[in-house]
C-alpha cells in the first residue's frame, strides 16, 4: 500500500458540478507521480505531505526538473503485452480495493525495463482517478501497478474508490518515453508529443492526446499550458522558458 502521507497533490479545474473537469485539460490523464530525488520542489500553495510528489495536469504546477535524459525510442509492446500489463493493473487496483493480497503474476524481461507511466480510472467515461510517473523511476510493472493502486485510492480530487464500483470502473495505461529538452518549439509536435514548461519554476504538462482531442494547434495548447502553470498565456514566447516532450503508447480495457 502506498502511505497517503507520502504523497503531496495539487488540484485540477472543477467542472460546474463541482467535480474535476475532463473537458478543459483531458482529466483521465492528469496526475503525475515524480520522487524527490528526481526534482526540487517548489512549494505551491495547494499542498500535502511529503517525500514523492504527485502533480495535477490541470492545476498549477510548481515543480522544477533537475535531470535530462538523452531521447530514446517508444517501448514497443504487442497486443498480449499490453492485455498482461491491463490484468496487472486490474488485480492490484481490485485487491487493494477489496483489502486483500494481490496475486502473483510472472513478470517479462520488457515489464522490468524502467520506464514512466499512468494508470487512468473512468467510470461510464468519466474520469474517476489518474495518477503516474513522468520520468523512469520505477520498472514498468511496478509502476503500473503502483499507481493502478494510488488512482484507486489516493487521487484526493476523488473519494477512494468502492468495492461496488468496482464493475463500472475501466482502466487505461498510458506508457511514457523518457522526457527530452528541446532546443525550439519547431521540436514540438502536436499528436505526437507531450509537453513540459518550465519557467522560474513554474511548471506544466500535457500529455500528448490532450491538443488532439482538444483541437488545438501549437499556439493554442502552449497558451493553455502557460495558464495552467500560472503563467501569463504568452509566456511560452519568453526567451528563457524551458521545454521538454515526451510520446505515450496508450491502451485500455475498452479497446
Amino acid at each position: 500500500m502506498i502511505p497517503p502521507k507520502k504523497l503531496l497533490y495539487l488540484h485540477a479545474p472543477l467542472s460546474k458540478g463541482g467535480k474535476p473537469s475532463c473537458r478543459n485539460f483531458r482529466g483521465d490523464r492528469d496526475a503525475a507521480l515524480i520522487p524527490p530525488r528526481d526534482s526540487s520542489v517548489s512549494t505551491p500553495p495547494l499542498t500535502r505531505g511529503g517525500g514523492r510528489r504527485m502533480v495535477g495536469f490541470g492545476g498549477i504546477v510548481a515543480i522544477l526538473f533537475s535531470l535530462s535524459f538523452a531521447k530514446e525510442p517508444a517501448m514497443e509492446l504487442s497486443k498480449e503485452e499490453k492485455t498482461l500489463l491491463l490484468h496487472m493493473a486490474r488485480a492490484s487496483f481490485e485487491s487493494c480495493v477489496k483489502r486483500e493480497k494481490m496475486p502473483a503474476f510472472t513478470v517479462l524481461d520488457k515489464f522490468k525495463q524502467e520506464c514512466g507511466a499512468f494508470v487512468t480510472l473512468k467510470e461510464q467515461g468519466e474520469l474517476r482517478g489518474c495518477i503516474g510517473h513522468i520520468y523512469p523511476v520505477s520498472p514498468l510493472f511496478q509502476t503500473v501497478t503502483e499507481m493502478a493502486e494510488a488512482a484507486a485510492l489516493h487521487d484526493t480530487r476523488f473519494s477512494p474508490v468502492e468495492p461496488s464500483e468496482l464493475k463500472t470502473i475501466d482502466i487505461e495505461i498510458s506508457v511514457l518515453t523518457p522526457p527530452v529538452q528541446i532546443p525550439s518549439l519547431k521540436e514540438f509536435v502536436i499528436g505526437k508529443h507531450g509537453i513540459i514548461i518550465n519557467l522560474r519554476g513554474r511548471q506544466a504538462v500535457f500529455l500528448p492526446q490532450v491538443a488532439v482531442e482538444q483541437k488545438w494547434d501549437k499556439d493554442t495548447t502552449l497558451r493553455h499550458l502557460c495558464i495552467k502553470a500560472g503563467l501569463p498565456a504568452d509566456a511560452y514566447l519568453d526567451k528563457t522558458m524551458e521545454f521538454r516532450v515526451f510520446e505515450a503508447i496508450v491502451f485500455g480495457e475498452t479497446e
